[in-house]
């Protein structure tokens, strides 16, 4: 067994390690982002959350960035549902 076909199963091997963790990755986004729309929705259907959403409604675009920014989360948007 020569070097070089050392070398290459070696950076084969890597190479699928980081496809694996990209994989991984993706699907923890996707699952973040399900928790989410549930939580919002959840969030939406009862009576505080109803008047904080109508506050976050009734900001501009600016004062939503500047709040979402401030939590840590994406923008919900203008009556965003889920």
């Amino acid at each position: 067994m020569s070097w070089f076909t050392i070398a290459s199963a070696a950076l084969q091997l890597v190479l699928a390690l980081v496809e694996w963790g990209k994989g991984r990755q993706q699907f923890t986004s996707g699952q973040d982002a399900e928790i989410a729309k549930t939580s919002l929705a959840i969030l939406r259907k009862t009576d505080a959350g109803k008047k904080l959403m109508e506050r976050i409604d009734a900001m501009s675009p600016a004062e939503r960035d500047e709040f979402s920014d401030a939590l840590g989360a994406p923008d919900p948007g203008p009556g965003a549902k889920s």
